[in-house]
């Protein structure tokens, strides 16, 4: 009984973790996005979406060089690494149900 609430608990804090990742690249790279686009910089908008879509899931050149910048006003840049531990504890919540029911028949 203890290992469904587990796989339950693991997939549901998973889901959590990938979803706030999300919303905290999009926030933080349309918060930079605007700011730049004042600049005269597309970062975000079009094609430019292509260039932080990346970095999602993996540090680019462009996204270390917004992270930069970012980083002179203050601003936490955003890290796919939390987008990764998210996918990382839904793997195994998927894993330690399929274990289970596996053993069960």
């Amino acid at each position: 009984m203890v290992v469904p609430k587990l796989a339950k608990f693991l997939i549901c804090a998973g889901g959590v973790i990938v979803t706030a990742s999300v919303i905290w690249w999009a926030s933080y790279y349309g918060a930079l996005g605007r700011q730049l686009a004042g600049l005269g910089l597309n970062v975000v908008g079009g094609s430019g979406l292509n260039l932080v879509g990346a970095c999602l899931f993996w540090s680019t050149y462009t996204c270390n060089l917004v992270n930069v910048a970012a980083s002179f006003g203050g601003r936490t840049p955003y890290s796919p690494m939390v987008f990764w531990i998210g996918i990382a504890v839904v793997i195994a919540g998927v894993t330690v149900a399929l274990s289970h029911s596996l053993k069960v028949r």
